[in-house]
């Protein structure tokens, strides 16, 4: 379906922010959103939230008492619809710029891909290997061998740093063992890295929620486990934070957009469920530029550790910055298209993007169902081979 360009004419653009294409034309004629599969998910609720959104922003538009001569193109459209984004600071010859930009590359691009989704395989001769097929499932598989499972390297019994800062530049290994040894205890090293988020997370404007309550919580059965003899692992104990995508209970997900800032969604999310099994700690949310787009969310704008005077870019612009500045020892973030590696190459640090579709996605906001791999990025201060 396409609203400029078509017989009636008129000029069209396409404007992809939050995962919504929404064709602004003067009158505004439609608004293409991404198809209900089953059940309601948070995504589908968001497009639903955003097709409300659309339709006041149309009856906005039609109210102002604009002669219907000439037609305006996108800007006005674009004006009313940037506000629900939390990016109404563009002036009007940006947004020009945008709408010109849009017709001449983005709605080309966008319509051969749709003929290209169309073939098989998109026309290609060397197809993804990664094929998503019903039938298969975990059961039909022999069942991993302990040896297969991962490993992870040994460390040579770290000796715990006399100062906090010290500590919160080690890595996850050596902290995993430090608490493994009780050199230290989970409760200690949550107290460490909640001040200096509460120290600095303001000045890179990184945080969004303090999870206090529940830090200390987790952080107390990690420890209680331990003196009953029992390890979970290298997580253990570890307190780690979360892009505000992500679903947890009892705390605001507010997707970085301020349409949503009071958002509570009462579930737990894949990625939380399993690093609270593994007994890490959660001790934050952390920024997700507004809708999962760029660095720029209701509170501000992300900061560069190394250069505060610059932004970290990519949407999990927070989980990359907090890790870079040593206010978590890990962190968990999402990407569509460079949102962790665009702020991780920004802010020095190491982000592993497995393979779309090897981490469930539920409980996550999708930017794109068929390309957001949500939940997967792991950032380090270090290098990679220090940590894995």
């Amino acid at each position: 379906r396409t609203a400029g360009g078509t017989e009636e004419g008129g000029g069209g653009i396409a404007s992809v922010t939050g995962g919504i294409m929404t064709w602004a034309t003067w009158p505004p004629k439609c608004a293409w959103l991404p198809l209900r599969t089953s059940g309601k998910s948070h995504s589908y609720n968001l497009v639903s939230k955003y097709h409300k959104i659309w339709k006041g922003t149309k009856d906005a538009i039609s109210a102002k008492d604009i002669s219907r001569k000439e037609p305006v193109g996108g800007v006005i459209a674009l004006k009313e619809s940037m506000k629900y984004f939390d990016a109404d600071f563009f002036n009007d010859s940006k947004l020009r710029e945008m709408e010109n930009g849009a017709k001449e590359f983005n709605v080309p691009a966008f319509r051969e891909n749709r003929r290209l989704v169309a073939i098989k395989d998109g026309g290609l001769h060397d197809p993804s290997v990664l094929v998503f097929k019903s039938s298969w499932s975990w059961s039909s598989k022999s069942k991993v061998k302990e040896s297969e499972m991962f490993d992870y390297p040994q460390t040579s019994m770290p000796q715990r740093p006399s100062n906090d800062e010290d500590i919160a530049f080690m890595s996850i290994i050596e902290l995993g063992e430090l608490i493994r040894t009780k050199k230290i205890t989970s409760r200690e090293l949550t107290d460490v890295f909640l001040r200096r988020l509460k120290r600095y997370g303001t000045v890179l404007e990184s945080v969004i929620t303090y999870t206090e309550d529940l830090a200390y919580k987790q952080a107390k059965e990690a420890d209680d486990l331990l003196e009953q003899g029992k390890y979970l692992g290298p997580l253990h104990g570890i307190p780690y934070g979360l892009k505000d995508i992500i679903a947890v209970p009892e705390y605001n997900t507010t997707w970085g957009s301020k349409t949503f800032k009071n958002q509570v969604i009462d579930m737990e999310a894949f990625v939380y469920k399993r690093l609270k099994s593994a007994g890490a700690v959660l001790v934050a949310k952390l920024v997700t530029g507004s809708l999962a787009y760029d660095d720029i969310w209701f509170g501000g704008r992300t900061r560069n550790p190394w250069n505060i005077e610059e932004f970290s870019t990519g949407s999990s612009a927070g989980p990359t910055a907090s890790t870079s500045a040593g206010l978590v020892p890990f962190a968990i973030g999402s990407e569509t298209a460079g949102s962790i590696t665009y702020p991780a190459a920004r802010c020095g640090v190491t982000a592993l993007r497995p393979s779309f579709g090897t981490v469930a996605r539920t409980g996550v906001m999708s930017l794109s169902e068929s390309l957001v791999c949500s939940c997967k990025l792991f950032i380090f201060p270090y290098r990679l081979d220090s940590v894995l």
